[in-house]
């Protein structure tokens, strides 16, 4: 099985090991997948004004009006986040 491995600069860069017998192969799409879902979710949590709306919803159902209202927000800002 081939084995593609990354530079010292680009595996410094992206934080991962530069040992010489760590490498990088098709078996990783999995986990590939896997860290492309969390970035998405980190994305996802980074604006505390989308977790104030993700707690309100949580409280139960609201609707676009009463969630603007009560994280003290604009709708144009509410509707941009509800479509992340």
């Amino acid at each position: 099985m081939s084995r593609t491995r990354l530079s010292c600069n680009t595996r410094s860069r992206l934080g991962v090991a530069t040992d010489s017998q760590t490498a990088f192969t098709k078996e990783d799409s999995p986990k590939n997948l896997s860290y492309e879902q969390v970035a998405r979710l980190g994305k996802a949590l980074a604006s505390p004004k989308r977790l104030k709306l993700l707690e309100l919803l949580a409280q139960g159902e609201k609707s676009a009006e009463t969630l603007v209202a009560q994280a003290g927000i604009d709708m144009r800002l509410a509707s941009a986040h509800f479509k992340a």
